[in-house]
């Protein structure tokens, strides 16, 4: 008996709902369009919180070296850590699409995505043949999620960096 690492859909299929594709996010792509701005900015930020560190260690009060901490741990976050955070997350990430919806688990968090009420559909497409299928929100929040996905580069939902997104983004259309 083999281990279907998919089985954590089971139990949110309907009576007549069956499987239609599965997959993961592959390695690599961790670049985003949003990139283009936060790489630059969290090496100023960085830069700047490691410069006051330095200039309140030469001297300063000891309040001013603790004040600097947290941004310091920011600043690494933004400049190398929320490339690692993603990549952990990634490898926790297992899609399905049904013949009814779009389940996307991440780590032990579950989303699920309606075929009948489902928005706008974006493809972008990597030079490696991968591409990631974005599914725009419709909500009054909207705009808040999507100032909160440019800090944390990540979109609400979607199916990142997966193999012949072409192909699956056609899956769903017809459905």
């Amino acid at each position: 008996m083999t281990y279907d690492e998919y089985q954590f859909c089971r139990p949110y299929l309907l009576d007549g709902e069956h499987i239609v594709w599965k997959g993961k996010p592959g390695k690599g792509n961790l670049l985003t369009s949003a990139d283009i701005f936060l790489i630059p900015f969290s090496i100023v930020w960085c830069g700047f919180a490691f410069f006051w560190e330095f200039m309140a260690l030469d001297g300063g009060p000891s309040f001013f070296a603790l004040f600097g901490l947290p941004f310091i741990i920011l600043g690494l976050y933004f400049v190398f850590g929320r490339f690692i955070h993603m990549a952990y997350l990634r490898k926790r990430t297992q899609y399905v699409i049904t013949n009814q919806k779009i389940i996307r688990k991440r780590g032990s968090k579950i989303d699920m995505l309606s075929i009948k009420n489902i928005p706008t559909v974006q493809v972008k497409l990597h030079k490696d043949g991968y591409g990631t299928i974005l599914f725009e929100e419709i909500s009054f929040l909207a705009n808040m999620h999507k100032m909160n996905s440019f800090m944390s580069n990540q979109t609400g939902f979607s199916l990142e960096n997966i193999p012949d997104a072409v192909r699956v983004e056609k899956i769903i259309s017809d459905l």
